[in-house]
């Protein structure tokens, strides 16, 4: 049995096969890029022998999906394509590569004459051209094998008339453009004959990605099993999942403690910070009126501020008025220890300043975080 291995946009099987899922847009700025798309290709070829393309894709890129084409009908390996969804433009290019082909009952294939955009010189653009004239040349040549028909009929029913041409699965069924159509194994009733492309091609991508989160749950187990004592290599699913959500719920109390440890440890940032503030202001290193700065500089970048607010000069504070109290020649108690608000409301401000016009200044640059101007 070949090695298990993990790669881009693969589900390999325990039965020796794989699948390589194209769902979505093609295109090198998507996940389907032919670089990623034909270097898995190739990777799967060296392990399965048995490989299925299965397709679910509005198209895309002209040259992204002629790479992926041209690596699919190379290949040596027993490759069968299946249209999951929808197979339209470039992806109906590559569904119709030449190898087995079924779909699925509501899936759709779309075809239309090739389009798609260059820029450069005119050689270039004719080069463009030339490539797309011969790609829809080897389609309709393809077709025309499938149908039993003439290139030239086939040009003339699909692509010379510009539109968009939709075949359900029982009418390419019916024209031999596929082998057969497979049967969906549940939930057929969520789609009918009269489903959208958008309906049709939601639902398999949704499919896909509801296998693509089992098969995760298991790998989770399975890794769980590997490196975890409380889980047990002879639990079941189910016991395995109980002690995944007992092992949660102890790290829930934990997390709880976390958090009051992480409150506790803001708390006392938030007192050192305060404490640093303060020492900056009574060293005259700051003025009052900056206090709020420095407290969201603290916030945004706590070390930087502390180095900013350490290496700051301290400034010899000037008097206060409060300092002349009992002190010969100072100024009149009655202006001692009254803030700037009392003194205002009290109609004192003007004597203060005649009297004593330091204090003054000094209680303006206390209360204002500057000096009195006149």
């Amino acid at each position: 049995m070949p090695k298990k291995q993990s790669y881009f946009n693969v589900l390999p099987s325990a039965s020796g096969e794989a699948s390589l899922i194209l769902y979505g847009e093609i295109g090198d700025w998507s996940e389907l890029s032919s670089a990623k798309v034909v270097s898995s290709f190739m990777e799967l070829e060296r392990s399965y022998q048995k490989i299925d393309v299965r397709i679910n894709s509005v198209g895309g890129e002209v040259y992204a999906g002629m790479a992926i084409y041209q690596a699919l009908v190379n290949s040596k390996a027993d490759v069968t394509i299946y249209v999951d969804g929808i197979a339209a433009s470039m992806a109906a290019i590559i569904a119709l590569c030449g190898k087995p082909l079924y779909m699925s009952p509501f899936s759709r294939l779309m075809l239309h004459n090739v389009s798609g955009g260059s820029w450069g010189n005119s050689k270039e653009l004719r080069e463009t051209a030339e490539h797309m004239e011969s790609l829809q040349q080897d389609l309709a040549r393809m077709i025309a094998g499938r149908l039993g028909k003439q290139p030239e009929e086939i040009e003339d029913a699909y692509f010379n008339d510009g539109k968009d041409h939709w075949i359900t699965a029982r009418e390419a069924l019916e024209l031999g453009l596929i082998d057969g159509i497979y049967n969906l194994d549940d939930e057929e009733g969520s789609l009918s004959d009269s489903s959208t492309a958008e309906e049709i091609e939601k639902y398999f991508t949704n499919r896909l990605n509801n296998q693509a989160l089992k098969d995760k749950d298991m790998a989770l187990l399975d890794e769980l099993r590997r490196g975890c004592p409380a889980i047990t290599a002879s639990m079941g699913d189910a016991e395995a999942a109980h002690a995944v959500a007992e092992m949660y719920a102890r790290l829930g109390v934990k997390d709880e403690e976390n958090k009051q440890l992480r409150a506790r440890v803001e708390a006392l940032e938030g007192e050192a910070n305060a404490a640093l503030l303060n020492e900056a202001v009574s060293s005259g290193k700051i003025a009052e009126a900056q206090r709020e700065r420095y407290a969201e500089l603290l916030k945004a970048a706590p070390e930087e501020t502390r180095e900013l607010l350490n290496s700051l000069p301290a400034r010899k504070s000037a008097p206060r008025a409060a300092d002349y109290i009992g002190k010969e020649n100072g100024p009149s108690n009655r202006f001692a220890g009254r803030s700037w608000k009392e003194l205002d409301r009290s109609g004192d401000l003007v004597a203060f300043k005649r009297e004593d016009p330091e204090g003054f200044n000094n209680l303006y640059k206390e209360t204002w975080g500057k000096s009195y101007e006149d």
